[in-house]
């Protein structure tokens, strides 16, 4: 390597450092500590979510008993269903999750959607609540 190269090229621990001085300086460092210490306050919310959509979908594959009172798939469906009731989304990601619900149960099996409450319930309303709630306009 020419000499003039190498008495301009810092040492890599010197670039560390001004990497780490440039993110303390921007607060990269405070803002990644944060959000790995601070839980999602929706983390519940996104897992119940996620258990029922797989709930549901393990009841549909099955075919789905039409006595429901009998069927220990539908049980596990309305378990999960009764473990979401009440729950509002306090963060972005919450209502997507709330989201996705609306969205499974909105599908048919024709790969169309219909967003009536006889298919999808109140969740289309509940995301579209807690969405305005979220920007406090609701």
């Amino acid at each position: 390597m020419p000499e003039a190269m190498t008495d301009h090229t810092p040492s890599r621990r010197g670039f560390l450092g001004h990497l780490a001085g440039a993110a303390a300086a921007s607060g990269i460092v405070h803002g990644c500590a944060g959000a790995i210490a601070a839980p999602n306050p929706d983390a519940r919310l996104i897992r119940l979510c996620a258990e029922y959509v797989e709930a549901l979908a393990a009841y549909n594959r099955d075919g789905g008993q039409l006595e429901c009172a009998e069927d220990p798939l539908w049980h596990a469906v309305a378990a999960a269903e009764a473990r979401l009731d009440g729950l509002t989304a306090h963060t972005l990601p919450g209502v997507i999750a709330k989201a996705r619900v609306a969205m499974h149960l909105a599908r048919q099996p024709d790969g169309s959607e219909d967003f009536s409450s006889s298919y999808t319930g109140d969740w289309p309303e509940q995301v579209v609540r807690d969405l305005l709630r979220l920007q406090g306009g609701a």
